[in-house]
């Protein structure tokens, strides 16, 4: 009876070490269109940014060749002159042209419209963390 109590036990702990984590990374993954075709995008909860799946790849994790999760950590507003009136513009996306990335348009199928930075190396995020952390980063920085 021991044998088979903890073979139970071993597939349950198999499938929530497998399964359960693949479900909820479908959870917070969103599919968008993008001016270059479709585009899947997922949060990452440990800095609660959306980013391009290719921030997500084992291999970009380990190289960090994720331009835009590198840059949540260092972004700052000194880079952009206020001095400037940017009429109807949005602080997100001036913050990123202000990178040097582009900024795109990503609309999901409700066709509700949102902005993504999209950076050199492919990797986008969307333009609004940019600003959380460019906040958190500029106030840290003037202790």
């Amino acid at each position: 009876m021991k044998n088979k109590s903890s073979a139970g036990k071993s597939v349950i702990l198999f499938l929530l070490l497998t399964v359960l984590p693949s479900i909820a990374s479908q959870k917070n993954r969103h599919e968008y269109d993008s001016p270059s075709g479709p585009t899947s995008m997922q949060l990452d909860e440990s800095v609660n940014a959306i980013f391009s799946m290719d921030c997500f790849d084992k291999k970009a994790k380990k190289s960090k060749a994720c331009d835009a999760r590198k840059t949540l950590q260092s972004v700052t507003f000194k880079p952009m002159s206020f001095k400037t009136k940017y009429a109807g513009q949005s602080p997100a996306d001036l913050l990123c042209s202000s990178l040097g990335a582009e900024v795109i348009i990503l609309q999901d199928k409700k066709r509700n419209q949102t902005g993504a930075c999209k950076f050199n190396d492919g990797s986008s995020v969307i333009s609004g963390a940019l600003v959380v952390w460019a906040k958190k980063n500029t106030k840290h920085s003037k202790k």
